[in-house]
């Protein structure tokens, strides 16, 4: 499912567009240490990020 179609914040939205992000799915092409390094994101967008995976089925690569 692409991110712009998703019910997911702005913020997140553009972190995600940032990072070269176009569906949810290109998620598992990421580890959490992945995202953790990325410098603009936060404890509550990082929280909405995996929920958003969780609900979607996507896993970080590696799990």
């Amino acid at each position: 499912m692409k991110i712009s179609e998703m019910n997911i914040s702005v913020r997140l939205y553009a972190i995600l567009h940032k990072h070269g992000i176009e569906a949810i799915e290109d998620m598992s092409n990421y580890t959490p240490d992945d995202i953790i390094r990325w410098k603009d994101i936060g404890r509550r967008t990082l929280e909405e990020l995996l929920s958003t995976m969780k609900s979607n089925g996507i896993k970080f690569k590696g799990e």
